[in-house]
């Protein structure tokens, strides 16, 4: 800077809104303003007062104002002459050279928003409004966030259908490998114990910001941290701290700040194209309020003090103002995160108690074995057996493949009564003998390479004792049932078609049967009649949550015939065919996945779990207003910085104004503060209102 006869000259660069530094010269008035001293004054002196702001303009005057509440500066700027708005970014500098020393208080960058021009007595005049528009102009440039949280990420793109399909069959071969493992490790794997650092997305959403960035302070939630896993706690217990999770999707940098840090009231602001973010700073100790503007404590005089205390101590101005503001709430109450909790399970009932002392019970884990058992019936006399039932069951690898049954008990003998002879030879009439009552056979078969769990095909054959065929030379069992189903699946667990084949004895008739070969009936003899049935059911997937469901079924009755050693069938009715189809919602059941039958799956149900919120106490600021609740769900206990900004609320402090006839900066400490400032060839003039901490001795 060059101070030259009623000239100044200052050499500075201007930062145009294509942000390319260009160099130019700044040209303003020079007056020189004589204060005389009165004997004993403190704080006047006389000062050679000079402006610089806009570039080959004469400069009439300016005015710049700023809150602490507000995230820009803004103000004025009075031009000699009709100009055009500037384009570029302007600074005002404001120096007061005299007395002791030189004092500069640079503001801005600030931008033009508003020209106006007006005739005055000395000639036209442009009235310029200015603002520090850092974040408008960077406005285009802060683009709407992609998902950095990385599980959040993926159930975004899972959630498209053809890549929804493709995870569901990576999960099918996932399951797959999984089920190769033991029951207990299983479990484990299901858990997903990803985690972010809270503090740490906030940061990184910042560093996405096209212009620069100050945290003030440090960050307030250190260690805590959202979770993939939010259904149940994230140490993968039944019990403990429930996990959250965030999203940064379609979101800005600051708005992600504002959401999170914003909570225990941080705030961003623009001073000279750079954006500060942190807590409301701390009251000034009544020695640093000079420093802090830039000035000594002779060039401020104090116009006013008003105090304000935490309501125990009220101290009362002149005008009787009593402290706590209204704009802060008198209670903070912080709401934390949720624990689970739960009761014990419900004792063993009967069923459980009988399996527990199930001797056989390791067959529930087995993978490969056979289980056999008996069970028995006795008449009402407790003494006579009435049947015996046997049974047997054959897993391999964890699936049951085969099931059988055989019952035999007492059956009343054909014609009501016969003569058998006894131990001794001797004859004895007899109502009823020992026979076979029934026989059912089932396999199972798994055979798809990915939903091992589920069935591919079954086959089921019921044999049934007939009285009518009983004349006690053979077990009377007939074939009264064979059933067979295939079940198709697709790679992504839904069933394409599903097919079923019986055949149902269903009664007899009396049948004329010519047994002499003269052509004449010689007798009549009961024929078994049986019902043969088909059934095809398909489903289709037609998109948005909608099944076409079809079923076709084929039914008719018959009699079977044997010739040249083969079956051969007599239809005795008209067979029947039907289809239905209909549109649903209501999809199939999908298959079912390795692992599904693994014991330790099944003991979650069994527990009853509560969650409760916990709260991080009361805290009392100082302030008048509401009592407000602040949402903090990722920390367990309020962190120890969180709210430490209120603490100089809670302090008996006052609430200062001053004023001075020389530029100074724009404070940033103080808590709640106001600036202002006011400059012309010659003369500035600045108050400023903030808060200190009462001295000790008050």
């Amino acid at each position: 800077m060059v101070v030259q006869a009623n000239r100044l000259t200052v050499t500075g660069r201007l930062r145009t809104q294509s942000n390319t530094p260009d160099t130019l010269t700044l040209y303003g008035r020079v007056k020189t303003l004589d204060l005389s001293i009165p004997a004993g004054a403190v704080g006047h002196r006389a000062y050679v007062i000079t402006h610089s702001a806009v570039a080959e303009y004469a400069l009439a005057g300016y005015n710049v104002s700023a809150r602490s509440t507000s995230t820009a500066v803004s103000g004025s700027l009075q031009v000699l002459g009709q100009v055009r708005a500037p384009n570029a970014q302007v600074y005002i500098t404001s120096t007061a050279n005299g007395g002791g020393g030189g004092i500069t208080a640079t503001y801005g960058p600030l931008t033009v928003t508003e020209a106006s021009q007006a005739h005055t007595p000395e000639g036209w005049e442009t009235q310029l409004s200015v603002s520090d528009t850092t974040e408008a102009d960077h406005e285009p440039f802060q683009e709407l966030l992609a998902e950095k949280v990385p599980w959040e990420r993926e159930r975004q793109y899972w959630a498209d259908p053809e890549h929804a399909a493709e995870k569901a069959r990576q999960d099918a071969l996932d399951e797959r490998e999984r089920n190769k493992l033991p029951c207990k490790d299983r479990k484990k794997l299901k858990f997903d114990k990803r985690s972010y650092l809270v503090d740490q997305l906030v940061q990184d959403c910042l560093a996405e910001l096209p212009f620069p960035v100050v945290v003030t302070a440090s960050p307030p939630f250190p260690g805590c941290r959202f979770y993939a896993e939010t259904d149940r706690p994230y140490n993968g217990e039944r019990t403990g701290t429930l996990g959250v999770t965030y999203s940064t999707l379609r979101k800005k940098p600051l708005e992600v700040m504002n959401d999170i840090w914003g909570r225990v009231g941080w705030t961003h602001k623009f001073r000279g194209g750079v954006c500060f973010i942190g807590p409301p700073q701390a009251l000034l100790e009544p020695d640093s309020v000079a420093p802090a503007l830039g000035v000594t404590l002779g060039e401020l005089t104090q116009e006013s003090v008003s105090y304000i205390s935490e309501g125990a101590h009220e101290f009362k101005d002149v005008v009787g103002q009593v402290g706590g503001s209204f704009d802060l709430p008198r209670w903070i109450t912080p709401k934390l995160a949720t624990i689970r909790y739960e009761k014990p399970p419900l004792p063993p009932g009967d069923e459980e108690k009988k399996k527990a002392d199930d001797p056989n019970g390791w067959f529930e884990t087995v993978k490969d074995g056979v289980l056999k058992g008996e069970d028995s019936t006795y008449r009402a006399d407790g003494k006579t057996l009435q049947s015996i039932r046997k049974w047997e069951v054959e897993k391999k690898g964890g699936r049951v493949i085969r099931e059988q049954e055989e019952t035999a008990g007492l059956v009343p003998v054909s014609g009501g009564f016969a003569l058998v002879t006894d131990e001794a030879g001797d004859y004895k009439a007899i109502t009823e003998r020992w026979a076979t009552q029934g026989r059912k056979f089932t396999t199972h078969s798994y055979g798809h390479p990915l939903w091992t769990g589920s069935e591919t095909g079954s086959r089921t054959q019921v044999y049934t004792y007939m009285p009518f065929l009983d004349h006690g030379d053979f077990d009377a069992v007939i074939l009264t049932e064979d059933t067979a189903t295939t079940h198709t699946w697709n790679d992504y667990g839904y069933p394409e078609r599903t097919a079923t084949t019986s055949r149902k004895f269903s009664g007899t008739q009396q049948t004329e049967t010519d047994l002499n070969g003269d052509g004449a009936s010689d007798v009549f003899i009961d024929t078994l009649i049986y019902e043969h049935e088909e059934a095809v059911e398909t489903w289709l997937p037609l998109g948005g949550g909608e099944w076409l469901h079809r079923l076709a079924l084929y039914h008719r009755k018959y009699i079977p015939q044997f010739g040249d050693g083969a079956e051969i069938e007599d239809t005795i009715d008209a067979p029947v065919f039907e289809v239905t189809s209909e549109i649903t919602d209501q999809g199939p059941q999908r298959a079912q996945k390795d692992g599904d039958d693994c014991p330790e799956d099944e003991e979650e149900p069994t527990y009853f779990t509560y969650d409760i919120r916990l709260e991080g106490g009361r805290v009392y600021t100082g302030g008048r207003g509401d009592e407000v609740e602040v949402d903090l769900p990722w920390c367990e206990t309020v962190p120890p910085l969180a709210f430490e900004y209120l603490y100089g609320a809670k302090l008996a402090r006052k609430e200062l104004s001053y004023t001075a006839l020389v530029p100074l900066k724009i404070p940033e400490a103080g808590g709640d503060w106001e600036f202002s400032a006011t400059g012309e060839p010659g003369a500035v003039s600045c108050t400023v209102k903030l808060e200190e901490k009462l001295p000790k001795e008050a």
